[in-house]
């Protein structure tokens, strides 16, 4: 027997909870934040623990591959994802600005970033932002990391597809000298490899992380919101952070402040 449909659910929540699956979209290629374990097809990484957080308010507990799956996202691909209905919600280090939510409703922010510098750990010409001019660097097609790097006075900016393309480029036949994006994204990549690259710790913006939703959605932004909320104050938030980032050295930040976009 079909079950009632609940009028205090947002029709986009009744609609996923009728279907019995939640589709995140993420990324795949990034560690601590999105990455695919090979080995068993988990996606590891706080974005996909706030998307578990997500589930176990709609359903009550989390299946993974029954009730939530995570469907790989780029970031040129975020917008068009959520828009052809390709996934409920996008949850891939996908940075709130004006630009955006001209075409995307957010969510949140549940994370407060910085962008900031990867490099060899044998660079020592590399301290800090300044130290960019003349030098070629790294950054995802289609980033804010990009478009921040371009107001940089004298910075080559390379685009490629995504920042695991970005740190195999530090080694490539026409190397760049360093990759820069969020700080939580090359925690991730300086952790995996700990020997070779090293991340500068010394942000030049503030990177507002949002959950990406439908334009035209805001009972469903209202909902996550409120689970958001919730996260925050019954510790699941903070278990999150520790599972995904407690390994690295950065310290636990205070929850963010919702705010109505």
């Amino acid at each position: 027997m079909t079950q009632a449909p609940d009028d205090s659910l947002p029709p986009e929540i009744q609609a996923i909870k009728d279907i019995g699956r939640l589709l995140v979209g993420t990324r795949y290629d990034q560690p601590l934040t999105g990455l695919r374990n090979e080995a068993t097809g988990r996606i590891d990484g706080f974005d996909a623990e706030i998307g578990r957080i997500i589930a176990q308010r709609i359903f009550g507990t989390v299946e993974e591959g029954v009730n939530i799956e995570f469907i790989e996202t780029l970031a040129k691909s975020r917008t068009t994802y959520l828009s052809t209905n390709q996934v409920d919600m996008v949850i891939a280090t996908f940075t709130i600005n004006d630009e955006r939510k001209a075409e995307v409703d957010f969510a949140g922010p549940y994370y407060i970033a910085g962008q900031d510098i990867l490099v060899k750990k044998d660079n020592k010409s590399i301290e800090s932002v300044d130290d960019l001019m003349g030098k070629r660097v790294c950054a995802a097609k289609g980033s804010t990391s990009a478009k921040e790097l371009k107001k940089q006075a004298g910075v080559e900016v390379v685009e490629l597809k995504d920042y695991s393309s970005c740190v195999a480029a530090l080694e490539g036949a026409q190397p760049v000298e360093a990759v820069s994006t969020d700080n939580v994204i090359l925690q991730g990549f300086a952790q995996s490899n700990p020997d070779a690259y090293r991340v500068l710790d010394n942000p030049f913006t503030s990177e507002r992380y949002g959950i990406g939703l439908k334009h035209g959605s805001p009972e469903l932004r209202k909902f996550i919101n409120d689970t958001l909320e919730e996260s925050f104050r019954n510790g699941d938030w903070q278990k999150a952070f520790q599972m995904t980032f407690g390994h690295t050295t950065m310290k636990m930040p205070e929850y963010p402040k919702i705010e109505n976009y």
